[in-house]
């Protein structure tokens, strides 16, 4: 997916998680492995910024993010 393909409102949603990875992640995930400890901090941050509702429709209370779109989103997580 080509990011000029993203509304601004998926933007800002890719920014926000990008962000959250670079600063928030990365530098607690290494720490966290190796003490053997959930990431519960983490969880409920990922939980504030809606995170676990990205493709669940709105009617329901989430996002309702496009497919192509959760996926980019994964993907930045997953790189954390």
């Amino acid at each position: 997916m080509n990011l000029a393909d993203l509304t601004e409102d998926e933007q800002a949603i890719l920014g926000a998680v990008s962000r959250f990875v670079e600063e928030r992640v990365r530098g607690e995930i290494l720490r966290l492995e190796q003490a053997g400890e959930y990431p519960q901090a983490l969880v409920d941050e990922m939980k504030a910024l809606g995170l676990f509702g990205l493709a669940v429709p709105e009617a329901f209370g989430g996002l309702g993010l496009r497919t192509t779109v959760f996926a980019a989103v994964m993907e930045v997580l997953a790189r954390g």
